[in-house]
């Protein structure tokens, strides 16, 4: 990981107390009402849907095979909930396990880069199912994301975003870190729109047309232009 509060956003008083040199903030979002759409905001937020939902790229997961990330003691982490074996949503995508490797694709379509994120945990409990990933890239910030759904009383689901960041360690990363967080401040709002079924089916077909331009690029099918001078001579 790239920063040592590995486990904070499981603190439940983390946004008035950060970890020193750290800013906290969250975003809510009501995104329907009912234990089925609460069951399909789950199995969405833990299949990555709400990753392409948000805007993003998810290019590449690395599944961990040692049983979870387990760096600083049990005390610091949400409780997992998860027994360890495979599950994969309805259309064949795994779900999301701790000590996962993801590799997200942030920015503007043509001008991406990559970030890396570690999957911390995983809590799934009866009305409330969360995932924090933590950064391990260096810049231009480090921290943490807890992305989760809750199923309150009064029949309602929500879906919260929880990050704290701390600037990286350049001085070109301190000195752009304000507008760093307004960046994420937009980014925290996507995420917790992203479960709404709409943006979810938008996405589904966004990544499919995506995915297959990338292998007619790479098979090579794309036809060549036709040049109409060829045959005049």
């Amino acid at each position: 990981m790239s920063y040592a509060a590995v486990g904070a956003t499981a603190a439940p008083d983390v946004l008035a107390y950060p970890p020193r040199g750290f800013r906290a903030s969250a975003t809510s979002w009501h995104i329907g009402s009912g234990e089925q759409r609460f069951e399909w905001c789950e199995e969405n937020l833990l299949s990555w849907r709400m990753i392409d939902a948000a805007g993003f790229r998810l290019e590449h997961v690395e599944h961990s095979t040692e049983g979870g990330y387990a760096g600083a003691g049990a005390t610091a982490f949400h409780t997992n909930t998860t027994t360890g074996e495979a599950v994969y949503a309805a259309d064949g995508r795994g779900f999301i396990t701790p000590g996962d490797v993801v590799t997200l694709l942030w920015g503007r379509t043509g001008k991406r880069r990559e970030r890396h994120f570690r999957v911390v945990a995983v809590t799934r409990e009866l009305n409330v199912v969360s995932v924090s990933l933590g950064t391990l890239d260096r810049e231009p910030f480090v921290g943490e994301f807890l992305i989760g759904i809750e199923y309150r009383d009064d029949d309602t689901v929500w879906s919260r975003v929880i990050q704290v960041v701390a600037p990286g360690s350049s001085r070109m990363s301190r000195l752009l870190f304000p507008l760093v967080l307004l960046v994420l401040t937009r980014v925290r709002g996507r995420i917790a729109r992203g479960l709404n079924p709409a943006r979810v089916a938008h996405a589904r077909e966004a990544v499919a047309e995506e995915d297959a331009e990338i292998r007619d690029a790479e098979s090579g099918d794309s036809a060549p232009p036709s040049n109409p001078d060829a045959s005049a001579h």
